[in-house]
């Protein structure tokens, strides 16, 4: 009877449900209006894009084939500073934060360091920086270190602050399959910390074959996995209730004034055949006096 166990991947903590909050933002965005409707439109793309982005991640996570503790959304704080840290990964050598990034375009890294981003509109070729997901990931590495090390005696303190980046890792994933990382002339130091999430796992792989750290027991990466999964506290921002009280104030009654016409009051309306809304006379059909409503209010 052999006793050969087959590697584990564990996770400690799911995803925060996002699934009923695009749904109830999905509803919201049928009531609002004008550029409040716009911003709704773009917050729940951005979500969906995020999630699916992560999903992707663990997809790949699940089939590594190796022992792995996994924890997602991790929302550390320490000093006045703060981690939103979509994966934390746990294997038998080294520890991995991953900052998911699903991107559409395609990503060229320059000499400098700087990320640019290339996509295409409407036939039409767009370049543009984006803020660099490694310097995202240094600012999630401090807070997690000085998490660490928050009351910690002299002598620990001075032993993670030696260590820590060397069993410590930081990794930025691009979910996108289509995206194409133009790295030639990027700095090593951070080409080797940017892939594609069908490269992941090889990626890990080898780092933990390369590295000379003694591997853990599944034992110990629990007892660690656990210590830093209680540095999690409760931040995702609740768009539903912020965007429900911004359609409560858009939708209280508002004195716009007396129509110019014919002195009737003027009450805001909107196009059944368009959608579109607008101020118009309460005297409507008899008085056909219309405003359109400005980006900046009423």
């Amino acid at each position: 009877m052999s006793i050969f166990r087959k590697p584990e991947v564990t996770v400690l903590k799911e995803a925060d449900n996002l699934t009923t909050q695009i749904k109830e933002l999905e509803e919201l965005e049928k009531q609002a209006e004008g550029d409040l409707k716009d911003e709704i439109s773009k917050t729940i793309n951005v979500l969906k894009r995020g999630n699916n982005g992560e999903d992707e991640i663990m997809f790949q996570l699940n089939y590594c084939n190796m022992d792995m503790f996994v924890i997602r959304d991790l929302y550390v704080e320490c000093d006045g500073l703060s981690a939103q840290i979509d994966y934390y990964v746990l294997t038998p050598k080294l520890d991995f934060i991953i900052e998911c990034k699903n991107l559409y375009g395609n990503i060229t890294i320059n000499n400098k360091g700087d990320f640019i981003r290339i996509y295409d509109v409407n036939g039409k070729r767009v370049t543009e920086g984006i803020e660099s997901p490694i310097t995202q990931n240094e600012r999630h590495m401090t807070v997690l270190k000085r998490k660490r090390m928050e009351g910690a005696g002299k002598i620990r303190t001075a032993g993670i602050n030696k260590t820590f980046e060397n069993y410590t890792k930081p990794l930025v994933v691009l979910a996108n399959k289509k995206t194409v990382i133009n790295d030639r002339y990027a700095p090593k130091d951070i080409k080797n910390k940017v892939i594609r999430a069908d490269n992941l796992v090889a990626t890990i792989k080898k780092m933990c074959t390369e590295s000379k750290l003694t591997e853990n027991s599944r034992k110990v990466m629990l007892q660690d996995a656990e210590y830093v999964l209680s540095f999690h506290s409760e931040n995702r921002t609740d768009y539903v209730a912020k965007f429900r009280e911004e359609i409560k104030k858009q939708n209280e009654p508002q004195d716009y004034g007396l129509c110019p016409w014919c002195c009737n009051d003027l009450v805001k309306r909107r196009n059944k055949a368009t959608g579109e809304v607008f101020i118009g006379c309460s005297n409507f059909p008899k008085c056909r006096y219309i405003r359109k409503i400005t980006k900046k209010g009423e």
